[in-house]
């Protein structure tokens, strides 16, 4: 087992109050004790749905920071979401981690942990992307980029994707680590805005259907929801039915 009395990384997760992730919560609660300071920033989202509330009264046992992020015009919501984090995050370490990234468990974490004695950088990469649904690394190398973290489309960059360049370090890989892909990590991708598009129902552009309606179906299971969250998975399934 890892020495839980190490300077353990602090958890900065970037949260639109449009919704709740319940699976994410039950994971930060089972190994809670393997992170520092768990960070929430919570984003505008345009949308009736609000979760702030229930979220934060989920995880009130859990020692989570809370903090609020408004985006004024001309702002990239993310890049001053993850700043906001990093501004009260005083670890050595820091994980940057969206909802709809899963792993395996609490020994691949301890061996991500573990493998900190020889790397700076840990991660996965999507085609060429260093992608930032799991992405370890430490302060003395985010302090040395610009913190820019906003999407440049005019760039040819996605969210992370200047601050990534600007890491002049190689990452070691989760699957260089033998936490394989599709085995041992998953990312589901779409997973938000598909939530989005039953809330407008669009949901002919629903990316990869089953797996969403996998995540549905288990998303209550095993942690407390709210009648909220209930009335919004009923909204989506009623929406995947239609033709």
């Amino acid at each position: 087992m890892i020495d839980i009395t190490m300077h353990r990384p602090d958890l900065i997760v970037v949260w639109p109050k449009n919704l709740d992730y319940p699976p994410f919560r039950m994971f930060v609660r089972y190994y809670r004790e393997l992170f520092g300071k768990v960070i929430v920033v919570w984003t505008d989202a345009p949308s009736l749905w609000d979760f702030t509330k229930e979220v934060e009264s989920h995880m009130d046992s859990d020692g989570v920071v809370f903090m609020y992020s408004y985006t004024k015009p001309g702002e990239d919501w993310r890049n001053q979401a993850i700043n906001m984090g990093l501004n009260v995050s005083n670890s050595d370490w820091v994980l940057f981690m969206e909802q709809d990234f899963f792993i395996r468990g609490g020994k691949d974490l301890e061996e991500i942990w573990n493998s900190r004695d020889n790397f700076e950088l840990i991660g996965f990469k999507e085609g060429d992307r260093l992608h930032p649904a799991f992405l370890l690394t430490t302060k003395r190398l985010i302090n040395k980029t610009s913190k820019d973290f906003s999407a440049r489309p005019d760039e040819g960059y996605d969210h992370f994707g200047k601050f990534t360049s600007e890491l002049k370090t190689k990452p070691v890989l989760l699957d260089d680590l033998g936490i394989i892909k599709d085995e041992g990590y998953t990312h589901m991708n779409g997973l938000s805005h598909n939530f989005s598009l039953c809330m407008t129902s669009n949901t002919q552009y629903i990316y990869r259907k089953k797996d969403f309606e996998d995540y549905l179906n288990k998303s209550e299971l095993n942690i407390e929801v709210s009648p909220k969250y209930k009335d919004l998975l009923a909204l989506c399934h009623k929406e995947l039915e239609k033709k």
